[in-house]
């Protein structure tokens, strides 16, 4: 029985725990594509030049590197980073001759992401294979992860410029000359409009942002510290009745927006023009690291009116309420409502405003920007400690033999 080495080398954090999710069935839908009773393994493994390199050449290269350490068959990227070539976006790259592949996750959108990734390391698996071994008996099916998108497979150098990023010129020369690989097959996403949609809404569910809530527990308190504060004053009881619909949309948008705009300016979250990035991904994840405020900062503000109706509903009795406003008999639950909206948006602005989170690395670390360059510096050092280890066993192979 032929036996195959499938790696999937990842980029730290996301990606590795995702590939590890969706390798456990790959083997038998291979088998019952391809027609064979081949035996498939699939292993993953995380490098740090792979979460550092938007060149796709240094992926590939990067990629071609570790099948050989590994003695692998085949060997898959699967990146965190968008990947971005004249404007367009860009699913992956397939190097049939070397047997390497390279999947953006960003690119997959955000929903259905564990299917899509299936499909996407079922693909370029199948694509090697057939490549190697002249199938063409049978048509294979057409990449293809969503009804309102399709996927242009095009053919290109891979010394083709990419819009690479946190790399110098001269880098990103160098990246294109020591290139192992000639040719390869980019797909690219269209529409145009829809495939950046997906790259940033994909980009900002790569940064998980639900797990940043934790780190929001102080702004949290804080707020609700200061909306229960201000329910001793009638101004707000009254105001909730007064207000209309629209007045309460904009009250917390306005929370909302403030919150996120203070804590990009706090925290030195936006990414300012430098040498190391190129503008296109300078404003994406700009775009990304806003999109992922609003949502942690979205989601504490409903935490925030949970936490203040359960209050509301526990200790605000029917006279109460008539006492601090105008309104006469039973009061409802969608007054209760407005008043807890209110309070929230209130709460938010005027006890917030001005805190920080508790842990300001694990809020940078959300961003690409910073993120990449922790990542680069890592690489760097790899790079150069395995430069320094080489040359030293070198020199100490020569003493011997002197």
């Amino acid at each position: 029985m032929t036996t195959f080495n499938v790696g999937i080398i990842a980029a730290p954090g996301f990606p590795e725990r995702l590939s590890n999710k969706v390798i456990e069935d790959l083997p038998t839908i291979l088998n019952r594509e391809l027609n064979t009773d081949a035996e498939w393994h699939f292993h993953v493994t995380v490098d740090p030049l792979i979460g550092s390199a938007e060149d796709v050449n240094k992926s590939l290269d990067a990629a071609q590197n570790v099948k050989q350490e590994h003695n692998w068959d085949y060997g898959i990227v699967v990146t965190d980073l968008p990947i971005v070539s004249n404007r367009r976006v860009i699913v992956g790259n397939l190097d049939e001759t070397h047997a390497t592949a390279l999947i953006s996750l960003p690119a997959l959108g955000w929903i259905g992401l564990r299917k899509k990734l299936k499909q996407s390391l079922l693909y370029f698996a199948e694509s090697i294979y057939r490549s190697q071994h002249d199938d063409e008996a049978n048509q294979q099916h057409k990449l293809n992860l969503s009804w309102i998108t399709r996927i242009k497979p095009e053919t290109a150098p891979l010394d083709d410029k990419q819009d690479n990023d946190m790399e110098t010129a001269t880098e990103q020369e160098d990246g294109d000359e020591t290139s192992k690989s000639h040719t390869t097959t980019r797909f690219i996403l269209k529409p145009l409009i829809i495939s950046w949609i997906f790259l940033l809404f994909g980009m900002t569910r790569a940064n998980e942002p639900w797990k940043e809530i934790p780190n929001f527990k102080k702004i949290i308190s804080l707020s609700f510290a200061t909306a229960t504060y201000l329910t001793i004053f009638s101004t707000p009881w009254q105001m909730s009745i007064e207000f209309s619909n629209l007045r309460f949309i904009l009250m917390t948008i306005l929370a909302v927006g403030g919150m996120t705009l203070w804590i990009m300016y706090a925290h030195r979250l936006w990414e300012p023009p430098s040498s190391l990035t190129t503008r296109t991904y300078r404003t994406v994840y700009n775009i990304t690291t806003v999109m992922t405020l609003l949502i942690i900062i979205a989601l504490s503000y409903l935490i925030l009116f949970v936490l203040l109706m359960i209050s509301v509903a526990l200790f605000v009795p029917n006279d109460l309420y008539n006492m601090m406003t105008s309104n006469h008999g039973i009061r409802t639950w969608g007054q209760f409502l407005y008043l807890t909206w209110f309070i929230t948006s209130l709460g938010f602005l005027a006890g917030a405003l001005g805190a920080s989170v508790e842990n300001e690395k694990k809020i940078r670390d959300m961003t690409y920007s910073y993120r990449q360059r922790a990542r680069y510096r890592e690489a760097k050092e790899l790079e150069s400690s395995k430069y320094y280890s080489s040359d030293s066993e070198k020199n100490i192979k020569e003493q011997k033999g002197g």
